[in-house]
């Protein structure tokens, strides 16, 4: 199978650090081999958040491919999403998540704290 490229967003990265999740695992656990990719909004974005998760956070985007964006926000992510073909975003953000499955774009979710699932258009708020 393919190396599948997933992005993540702001709130997917914050949340590792609040929830202890092991997003390669977990991204390895559904959908095997990967590439994670962050908007440089999304890693400009962390730099302008005050708190030590996002500090974190911003440490462990540098680790992962960056796409070069102009764009900002929520607008990046979907851009990188179409420009390459990614297999799935990640978000804890349902706006977005319901945003982006509208428009057919495969997206996934943090369920019960640490565990990342495939988020369905019909969840509610």
């Amino acid at each position: 199978m393919a190396v599948q490229k997933i992005i993540l967003d702001t709130s997917a990265l914050i949340s590792i650090f609040e929830n202890s999740l092991n997003i390669d695992a977990e991204i390895d656990r559904l959908v095997g081999e990967h590439e994670i990719i962050v908007p440089s909004s999304v890693v400009t974005e962390l730099s302008l958040i005050g708190k030590r998760e996002a500090r974190m956070a911003e440490r462990l985007a540098s680790r992962y491919t960056v796409f070069d964006s102009r764009r900002k926000g929520d607008d990046s992510v979907a851009e990188a999403a179409k420009s390459l073909g990614a297999f799935a975003v990640v978000t804890n953000d349902m706006r977005l998540a319901r945003e982006l499955s509208s428009k057919g774009v495969r997206v996934m979710t943090l369920r019960s704290g640490r565990k990342l699932d495939f988020f369905r258009s019909d969840e509610a708020l």
